[in-house]
């Protein structure tokens, strides 16, 4: 059977876009060689778009720039590579192309982020979360959050659209925005 979707890395299926913003785009993916569901982020600092924004800039001004922004991508993955902890994604993959784009690939985690749960129980009339489960995430949030400060790594965008509640009640951190 044919399938037309798009390809990353011979390996990466792209089943969907997730998220997009001003540093790149997130896509779930499907692992070819194994099967398993896979997030992908991607770096949006090509040079071909940093021109495209800035006209005016001079070439080098503009390859300084996204050498700076791809040499960061480049060691967030490497970083959150050699993490380990329950409430962090695993980074499984990191490549380049020949166009400049970077990519990191993560675990999937299947739940609901916070935002979403909270917006959920708003429009049915829920109410805020249980105490009892608010203060079981942030004792696994606050594990986690010890565990990357003895690295030492500092997040710094936590708020609930970055933390996804798995179905068996797991916290996960996301997004580092390293």
């Amino acid at each position: 059977m044919p399938d037309d979707k798009i390809v990353f890395n011979s390996r990466y299926r792209i089943e969907r876009l997730l998220n997009s913003g001003g540093f790149g785009l997130v896509y779930l993916a499907k692992d070819i060689n194994f099967g398993d569901l896979v997030v992908i982020k991607q770096s949006s600092f090509t040079y071909k778009r940093v021109r495209q924004e800035h006209r005016s800039w001079s070439d080098e001004k503009v390859h300084e720039l996204v050498g700076k922004f791809q040499k960061a991508f480049a060691h967030e993955a490497k970083l959150l590579r050699k993490l380990n902890h329950k409430a962090l994604p695993r980074v499984i993959d990191y490549f380049y192309d020949g166009e400049g784009n970077q990519f990191f690939v993560m675990d999937y985690i299947e739940g609901q982020d916070l935002s979403e749960g909270l917006a959920e129980r708003k429009r049915l009339n829920q109410g805020p979360f249980p105490l009892k489960d608010v203060l079981n995430w942030a004792d696994q949030l606050l594990d986690a959050l010890h565990y990357l400060h003895d690295i030492p790594i500092i997040h710094r965008d936590i708020k609930p659209s970055n933390l996804k509640l798995t179905p068996g009640g797991q916290i996960v951190l996301l997004d580092f925005g390293l």
